[in-house]
């Protein structure tokens, strides 16, 4: 409900209080569930599963920019690691449990248990158990995904979507040129991110000040947008795109600057939905730039800006084929790829402990997920710091 704007200074609060006062380490969000995995130090607490859902709520009623995949993660690895710990897991064995984990939370939120499976293994590849634990988290994916549909009955989004064109070189040219510039779009997602966060950072020292500073910037933002399209998840808007309707121009620049003042102010929440919308959005635009189908380029944006957003390309084309069917997989492995290739070093997801962030090559990358686990800090693709700087990331 728009009225519900006006609270979000309010809402985001009463969140960075409560994280500030009984978060402890839940305050660091993904970022402790990838150090956990790639060098451990400390349990994850329960208390993660019901902070993360009661913050991203908060973000989200309010009408702030961000996603819901990062809840799902932390609400499946709130609930692993002390079970874990009850069954006597091994220190061997956690990082496997913890990535399945991380698996179970992608793949029941979006519906798609292999791409949950890949996704999983692809964000933690320092020191990451990689081919050790890409079976039992592809078990792990499958199951919470059918116990969200079937179990507990949670209707599932579903995206309306026409086949993808046959392969043609003229056409394939052209993705090549758009894949690129998604890319770059997606470099400006993360750097956009990362910059008011370290902005939001320098100028409001109060954690518990710093969202509602980020919650007004929010409300002036929307006022001068005239919609509130650009609040909250925004499926709207992507189920629009993918369609092949009309897409104002500026959205996808809109869509991360919400974006980027909602995540980088401190408000909990994920930032893989505004990558669709970003995707989606941008691909459409890039389409009718380039003379390709409107609705053709937005499936390609979709999960190009996962893929370069993330620094996980092979969890975007996998999650091409489970929402867009398998049809020609040529476009969306360009459409990564290329993404993957010019999105630049740095992604929305790294662990604070081990190695510095480096950027391999694609098939450094594939060779990485598929040999046995080495020593921590072996070899980490991508990264970016913590989204939740302080007090606590979803």
């Amino acid at each position: 409900k728009p009225w519900l704007l006006w609270l979000l200074p309010l809402l985001g609060a009463v969140t960075a209080y409560v994280y500030r006062r009984w978060g402890g380490p839940a305050r660091q969000g993904m970022t402790l569930i990838l150090d956990e995995v790639t060098a451990p130090k400390q349990p994850i607490p329960l208390r993660m599963t019901f902070l993360s859902a009661w913050g991203t709520l908060m973000t989200l009623l309010g009408g702030g920019s961000a996603g819901i995949e990062a809840t799902g993660v932390q609400m499946a690895a709130g609930l692993a690691d002390p079970i874990g710990r009850r069954l006597k897991v091994t220190p061997a064995e956690r990082p496997i449990l913890l990535t399945g984990a991380v698996a179970a939370g992608f793949g029941s939120i979006f519906g798609t248990p292999v791409a949950g499976a890949i996704f999983a293994v692809e964000i933690m590849r320092q020191g990451a158990p990689r081919y050790a634990a890409l079976l039992p988290s592809l078990l792990c994916s499958v199951l919470a995904e059918r116990v969200t549909t079937q179990l507990w009955g949670v209707p599932r989004h579903t995206y309306s979507y026409t086949p993808l064109p046959p392969m043609e070189a003229g056409l394939w040219f052209k993705v090549v040129i758009a894949s690129i510039a998604l890319g770059l779009v997606s470099r400006l997602f993360v750097a956009s991110v990362h910059t008011v966060r370290t902005l939001a950072r320098r100028s409001v020292a109060n954690p518990v000040l710093k969202p509602v500073v980020g919650g007004a910037i929010v409300i002036g933002l929307t006022l001068l947008a005239g919609t509130t399209a650009y609040n909250g998840l925004g499926m709207a808007a992507i189920d629009k795109a993918l369609q092949g309707g009309d897409v104002p121009l500026l959205a996808p620049l809109l869509k991360i600057v919400f974006t980027a003042v909602t995540i980088g102010f401190g408000f909990v929440g994920g930032e893989v939905t505004p990558l669709f919308f970003v995707g989606a959005t941008a691909g459409s635009v890039l389409g009718a730039l380039l003379g390709l189908p409107a609705d053709m380029m937005a499936k390609l944006g979709f999960v190009a800006l996962l893929a370069g957003g993330t620094n996980a390309p092979l969890t975007g084309i996998m999650l091409g084929m489970e929402l867009f069917g398998s049809g020609t997989p040529v476009y969306p492995a360009t459409a990564c790829i290329l993404a993957y290739v010019f999105s630049g070093p740095r992604g929305i997801y790294s662990p604070t402990r081990g190695r510095p962030e480096e950027r391999a090559p694609l098939l450094q990358l594939l060779d990485a997920m598929l040999r046995p686990a080495g020593p921590a800090g072996s070899d980490r693709v991508g990264g970016g710091d913590d989204l939740q700087a302080g007090m606590g990331k979803a």
